[in-house]
């Protein structure tokens, strides 16, 4: 699990992604090795808690995204 800086750089690259394009937690987690799903998922919701990101459902699908992205109806 990461932890200490590395918990932070990986928060950092989660959001830095997120706000340029909505992922699945295997998506992130396959993009950002050596993090795990579990690593992903406990940053995600770090983030959700500070309002930074959020998850969306879509098309029978659960995405994250950055928080001020805006999917189209």
């Amino acid at each position: 699990a990461a932890t200490g800086g590395a918990a932070e750089g990986l928060a950092e690259s989660v959001l830095a992604i997120l706000t340029r394009h909505p992922m699945e937690v295997g998506e992130l987690a396959a993009c950002l090795p050596p993090a795990t799903a579990a690593d992903i998922q406990s940053v995600l919701t770090r983030l959700e808690e500070e309002g930074t990101v959020r998850e969306v459902a879509r098309l029978g699908r659960r995405f994250w995204t950055a928080s001020g992205f805006d999917f189209e109806a």
